[in-house]
């Protein structure tokens, strides 16, 4: 009967019924702890359907190696190698966890994250129907990012944003404006290694204007990750894995979090084009209220 009810709520409303399955992923250094909220989940406390992957970044693996550690009903935990930060390990669990996504995909950081702020991740798949969800952290600020590209000269607004001729190359987007909506330039272009790979495939024209919270925790329905074939994200994953850098790789990381993934993942399936400006339903519906 659940079943039937289900079905019956899609094809009248259009809308997929609430998840069954929410699938938590996260990375943690060698030796930390798991956050406590990961603990409320394990002990069932929150409720079913939910289940933890964690990736623990170990030294002396090597780029192409992962040894899983654990594995029970609903948890696995897995040593991967100890290079890059959040996104790394992001975009190696979409690419091993291609052909068993769950209903609903979150991605989270651990640091600044309270339990609090996981549940309303949960509580908004399990009550809502966004194909994608680009959660606030601690900061509740939103990114304006211009993408001054020639595509968009002839727009009304682009020399609001943009300055300088696209045909002699010397254009130059609006500096960094802080604020409550920071307002920023693109800066990954075709040719930046690993990030440019999912922005310039299977994309098509990006937007003008995006606006979004990109604070590096999402969550994404299944129906929106299978938009790409899983080749798709075993390049993503190979190239981000080639292009890392020992030490610290703040700015791939900025833009990984703060252009790149925000922009993949909200084109959904009913979106042939992005728009000139582009915010994702999700964005306007949940945290508009203030």
């Amino acid at each position: 009967m659940p079943q039937l009810l289900n079905l019956t709520l899609k094809l009248s409303t259009g809308v997929p019924p609430p998840p069954k399955s929410i699938d938590i992923a996260f990375s943690l250094t060698e030796g930390a702890d798991l956050p406590a909220w990961a603990h409320d989940i394990l002990s069932g406390s929150w409720g079913i359907g939910l289940s933890l992957t964690v990736y623990v970044k170990t030294d002396g693996l090597g780029r192409d190696e992962e040894v899983v550690l654990e594995r029970r009903r609903g948890f696995e935990k897995v040593a991967i190698a100890n290079i890059g930060r959040n996104e790394h390990a992001y975009v190696k669990h979409l690419a091993r966890r291609y052909n068993t996504f769950p209903d609903v995909q979150i991605l989270t950081k651990t640091n600044g994250v309270s339990p609090d702020m996981i549940r309303s991740m949960v509580d908004a798949n399990r009550n809502g129907s966004y194909g994608f969800i680009s959660h606030p952290w601690v900061f509740q600020r939103r990114y304006l990012t211009v993408r001054c590209d020639s595509a968009w000269e002839n727009h009304a607004l682009f020399p609001e944003f943009c300055h300088g001729n696209t045909g002699s190359g010397t254009i130059r987007p609006v500096k960094e404006l802080p604020g409550w909506l920071v307002i920023r330039p693109a800066r990954v272009q075709p040719d930046y290694c690993d990030l440019s790979w999912p922005l310039f495939n299977r994309q098509g024209r990006l937007p003008f204007l995006h606006e979004t919270h990109g604070e590096g925790t999402f969550s994404i329905r299944r129906d929106v990750l299978a938009q790409f074939p899983h080749d798709w994200y075993l390049t993503w994953s190979n190239l981000t894995y080639r292009c890392a850098i020992p030490g610290y790789m703040g700015k791939h990381h900025d833009d990984a979090m703060m252009e790149v993934f925000p922009l993949v993942f909200s084109k959904e399936r009913y979106m042939s084009d992005f728009p000139v400006y582009h915010i994702s339903p999700s964005t306007v519906a949940l945290y508009d209220k203030n």
